[in-house]
C-alpha cells in the first residue's frame, strides 16, 4: 500500500501559499484624508454624496481606486462608500505585511465601514504568488478573505486560480 503522506504536501502547500497571502490592508488607511481628482464633479452637500467623471482617481493612504466615473458617499467628511466604473475600473492596495493588491473589474464598489471591496464583471486580482480571476470578486481588506465566483446573472462563470510557488520553495 502507498504511502498517503506524500499526497499531502500538495495541499500543505496550497494552504501555505493561501495564508502568506492572507494579511489585510493597512490599519492606518481609512485613517488617512481622502484626495480625488477628475475632469468634472458633481457635488450633493446635504446628501454627502458627490459624483466624480473623467480619469477619476482615488486615493487614501495606499488605497488608489482608478476609473472612468466614481460615486462617493461621505457624510462629515468620512469616506463610507465609492463605486467606480470602468473599463477596466481599478484598486492598488499595500497590506500591512507590505505586500500590493492589485484588481480591476468593469464596477468596483468600497464599502470602508465593512472593509469590503466587491469587484464584478471580468473581475482579476493579484496579491503575491495569487491570481484570481471570476465574474465576481470579494475582498476583505481587514483579513484578507477572498471569495470568488459568478457575477451572479446566471452565467456560467467558473473562478480560476493561480497560484505561483515561492521562490525559495522552487527546487
Amino acid at each position: 500500500m502507498a504511502d498517503p503522506r506524500p499526497a499531502l504536501l500538495p495541499i500543505v502547500g496550497l494552504l501555505a501559499a493561501l495564508a502568506a497571502g492572507a494579511a489585510g490592508a493597512r490599519d492606518d488607511d481609512r485613517a488617512q484624508p481622502a484626495t480625488i481628482e477628475a475632469d468634472r464633479v458633481e457635488v450633493l452637500r446635504p446628501e454627502g454624496v458627490s459624483h466624480y467623471y473623467g480619469d477619476v482617481v482615488f486615493v487614501q493612504g495606499s488605497l488608489r481606486i482608478t476609473g472612468a466615473e466614481m460615486t462617493l458617499r461621505a457624510p462629515g467628511g468620512a469616506v463610507e462608500f465609492a463605486e467606480t466604473i470602468g473599463e477596466p475600473a481599478t484598486v492598488r492596495q499595500e497590506t500591512d505585511a507590505g505586500a500590493i493588491v492589485d484588481a480591476e473589474g468593469r464596477r468596483i464598489e468600497y464599502q470602508a465601514d465593512a472593509q469590503l471591496i466587491t469587484l464584478t464583471g471580468d473581475a482579476v486580482m493579484r496579491r503575491g504568488g495569487e491570481r484570481f480571476a471570476a465574474g465576481r470578486i470579494r475582498y476583505r481588506t481587514d483579513t484578507g478573505r477572498v471569495e470568488a465566483g459568478a457575477e451572479g446573472n446566471g452565467g456560467d462563470e467558473r473562478v480560476r486560480i493561480r497560484i505561483e510557488p515561492e521562490p525559495e520553495a522552487a527546487e
